[in-house]
């Protein structure tokens, strides 16, 4: 297994996205904690819809991680991320941090991202 450097930067930014988003709609529940564009039904099938696409981000991730990555480098790359996330977030703008803008707009950056990888590798 041979690391290039594009392929580690997507990793480590995929996971960073991923701990964004979680940190983001963590906040979201329960519902009466929602801004007030996603307590409606559309709103809420947007947030659940963007857990999914997170959800399946992740599990490319894994997938991933396990073809491309030496694991000792996964685990550095994604664990220094991890460690680093919540003082990321903590610096977003609030509309990021708090709103329906912010898990809407990190779960399409979820989307770009899986592309990139998928094209890149080639899975």
């Amino acid at each position: 297994m041979q690391i290039e450097g594009p392929e580690l930067l997507l990793f480590a930014l995929s996971i960073l996205l991923v701990c964004l988003f979680v940190l983001t709609v963590s906040g979201m529940f329960p519902g009466e904690f929602r801004p007030q564009a996603l307590q409606n039904p559309l709103g809420a099938t947007l947030l659940y819809a963007s857990i999914a696409i997170v959800a399946a981000l992740t599990i490319h991730l894994v997938y991933f991680a396990a073809r491309h990555l030496d694991w000792p480098v996964a685990i550095i790359a994604g664990g220094l991320t991890l460690l680093g996330s919540p003082f990321i977030h903590r610096n977003l703008p609030r509309m990021i941090q708090d709103d329906a803008a912010g898990a809407l707009g990190l779960a399409a950056g979820g989307l770009v991202l899986h592309g990139l990888l998928a094209v890149i590798v080639e899975i």
